[in-house]
């Protein structure tokens, strides 16, 4: 079932608002919000929770239905928008995961169902009245630099059946029937980076992909067979005809149980003996990890990357029901020396003129951190942007990743490698932390963020034989924070 409203909100110094709305279900009682309290009613514009807007939901939903998800879209003012994305969550007391605010549900895309928080079916309100009766808490932060004024959004709420169900084995065990799992990509998914290869031997062990499968349901499930797929992107010339040119040995390891993949010709990898029990309620972890052939008569010295996946499909668990999907990031192959870059922080500042916004500006730092692997690396001390030259940078930031910026930037690089010339050099086996910092002066008033597009590198001091290592910028680490910026 389904339900959807309006709210309001105004912003003054520090923000209040109040609310009023409507919801769709799938079963005998009608979903319907009975009330809503205003527990804070005032905000301070600092990025907390703490600080931010808080109400109860009092909410009827059917008996038969205990997932329960919520959806808003972005809080918008005229051209000014607080987006709803990381900056809302919700729970309840009466749910069996999302029960409190450490527990809580993010949403993590305006107007989308996302995850959904468990209710416990013993837990009932006012067993009196039809259907169950529940309270969601729902919680706003507002992010720095917000824009005064009145905002408005709307949301919905959505109940569905949880396709549970346990069965008694002749000796008395629980056995499982439609228990629901959901495979999503884990926190400790390896980031974007390189797999550095031998040019004759066995590389070492990479981990590329890592997965959580959670079991929503009260009984166990047990895990049969699982197909991972792999993206390839071949350099022109390479004698790699597929995955088995290129990976030697591939490794499934689920909470602690350890497997040896198939890899065939498809450019698949298949574990069809698996073995693994996820209890009732619980999360188990994956990781996948590879080996990659000796570069010589294998594939290409450059440009082969492979990128890991898999969705519900491809998962066998028996009596359970599958969603969700996993996909990984890029890992780009190269040959004896390469980097690895890591988020190391961010930070995002607004100076703000109210005696003249056009002079407003926001000031973004991306620190990260950067790895040699295999020989020393050069990496130039200029920085650029993408609307910019290039190519001579040896970092690249995006200031388009919350907004597509037009206006002022000014960029700098600093870093704790030595320098030698015009590079900074990061020594083999070592890490260093780089620096930069994009001060935006946009032409229009918006939400602006900056992320890390690229980071180049060469294995001398010379600009010719510079490569790239592309980094996601949907990744939280490669990311600031927006900031609104009035102008």
């Amino acid at each position: 079932m389904n339900y959807r409203f309006k709210i309001s909100a105004y912003i003054f110094a520090a923000v209040a608002f109040v609310a009023v709305g409507g919801a769709h279900a799938h079963a005998d009682t009608t979903l319907g919000v009975t009330q809503i309290t205003s527990v804070k009613t005032s905000a301070v514009s600092d990025n907390s929770f703490d600080n931010g807007w808080k109400w109860l939901f009092d909410v009827t939903i059917p008996s038969s239905e205990t997932l329960l998800q919520m959806k808003f879209a972005d809080w918008t003012n005229g051209t000014a928008i607080l987006p709803t994305a990381n900056n809302m969550r919700f729970y309840s007391s009466q749910s069996t995961d999302a029960y409190d605010s450490d527990h809580a549900v993010y949403v993590s895309s305006a107007d989308v169902y996302g995850d959904a928080l468990h209710i416990d079916a013993d837990k009932d309100l006012n067993a009196s009245l039809a259907g169950r009766q529940v309270q969601i808490a729902v919680e706003t932060k507002v992010p720095e630099g917000t824009t005064n004024g009145s905002y408005g959004t709307s949301y919905g709420i959505n109940t569905d059946v949880d396709p549970t169900n346990t069965a008694t084995s002749t000796d008395g065990s629980s056995e499982v029937e439609n228990t629901h799992l959901t495979v999503r990509k884990s926190s400790d998914n390896p980031d974007a980076g390189v797999l550095v290869a031998d040019d004759q031997d066995t590389s070492d062990d990479f981990d590329v992909l890592a997965f959580e499968v959670k079991n929503s349901s009260n009984a166990y499930s047990d895990l049969d067979k699982l197909v991972i797929h792999v993206a390839t992107s071949s350099a022109s010339g390479s004698p790699a005809v597929n995955i088995t040119d290129i990976i030697r040995r591939a490794t499934l390891s689920i909470d602690g149980d350890d497997y040896n993949g198939d890899i065939d010709s498809d450019n698949t990898i298949h574990f069809d003996d698996l073995d693994t029990t996820i209890g009732g309620n619980e999360t188990g972890e994956g990781i996948l990890t590879v080996q990659l052939f000796g570069q010589e008569n294998h594939y290409a010295a450059s440009g082969e990357s492979l990128q890991f996946s898999f969705d519900s499909s491809d998962l066998m668990a028996d009596g359970s029901d599958i969603d969700g999907a996993v996909t990984g990031e890029i890992q780009t192959i190269v040959v004896n020396t390469g980097i690895n870059v890591a988020g190391n922080s961010d930070n995002a500042v607004l100076t703000y003129n109210s005696d003249d916004t056009s002079k407003s500006f926001g000031t973004y730092t991306l620190k990260f951190d950067v790895s040699a692997n295999g020989d020393d690396v050069y990496v130039p001390r200029s920085i650029a942007t993408t609307s910019g030259s290039t190519t001579y940078a040896g970092v690249v930031v995006d200031p388009n990743v919350e907004n597509t910026f037009s206006g002022t930037s000014t960029v700098s690089l600093t870093s704790t490698a030595d320098t030698d010339g015009s590079f900074y050099v990061v020594h083999d086996g070592d890490t260093e932390t780089f620096t930069a910092v994009t001060a935006l002066d946009p032409s229009s008033v918006g939400f602006y963020a900056v992320g890390l597009d690229s980071v180049k590198y060469s294995t001398d001091a010379d600009f010719s034989s510079l490569k790239a290592l592309d980094l996601d910028q949907t990744d939280s680490d490669y990311r600031t924070d927006a900031l609104a910026i009035q102008n």
